[in-house]
């Protein structure tokens, strides 16, 4: 686990007394740092620029950073540590912490594009993102049932799932071929429309409620096993 930009500074403040202690994080934010003796903890992201750049770059935390559950999470960290190794002087050291491996070759040897086209190699595999599209359909088991039915005879286009998750509500992911985008799409609209056009049945005497699609579709090429995505069919 980390150990927070705060706790860093003050272990370092304490280790170099005679130093400088800038500290840039999402809250707090800097655009640029002061030279001379001066130590920057930097969360990832806000690294302010130093004129002349720094004379050395510490990456920290590697490992519990490549840990995040996420479908992009090594490329994330490639083009952050890049990112801050860039803000380095010429000729200055660059150390990353807690890492090794081919991510950690490919950065070593300044050849990260080895570990785009690795990642792209192993998603043509197993038929993720980039390579395919997705969708994330979310509603009840009926109407994800339904959506992913109408999609059965459509030749590159394959199911995940549903799962549950919570309030008695399912999700599933269809992964397609770019070639069946609209295809998908229109057929997944049409459902959309089916569940927004459905009558629910009222209890006579409850009171109102408010109502709840019955389905939910989102196209996201990046993220679909964590998130629904941001992008709508229709």
């Amino acid at each position: 686990m980390g150990r927070g930009s705060a706790r860093t500074a003050d272990e370092l403040g304490r280790a170099f007394p005679g130093a400088r202690v800038v500290v840039s994080d999402g809250a707090t934010p800097l655009q640029s740092a002061p030279g001379g003796r001066t130590l920057v903890v930097a969360t990832r992201g806000a690294e302010p620029v130093v004129a002349g750049g720094y004379r050395a770059v510490l990456l920290l935390d590697g490992e519990s950073m490549l840990a995040r559950e996420s479908l992009r999470v090594v490329e994330d960290c490639v083009r952050w540590w890049c990112n801050a190794a860039a803000l380095a002087a010429p000729e200055a050291p660059v150390l990353l912490v807690g890492v090794g491996g081919a991510v950690a070759t490919a950065l070593a040897t300044g050849h990260p594009e080895r570990v785009a086209a690795a990642e792209l190699a192993d998603r043509r595999l197993l038929r993720f993102p980039p390579a395919v599209r997705v969708a994330a359909l979310a509603g009840t088991p009926e109407a994800v049932a339904r959506a992913t039915t109408a999609l059965d005879d459509l030749e590159g286009v394959d199911v995940l799932g549903p799962i549950e998750l919570d309030e008695g509500r399912v999700r599933a992911i269809v992964r397609l071929d770019y070639a069946r985008g609209a295809e998908v799409a229109a057929r997944l609209k049409a459902e959309l429309v089916r569940g927004a056009t459905a009558r629910v049945p009222r209890v006579p005497g409850a009171p109102p409620r408010r109502r709840v699609p019955a389905l939910r579709v989102r196209f996201d090429d990046s993220e679909p096993f964590d998130d629904p995505g941001q992008r709508p069919v229709g």
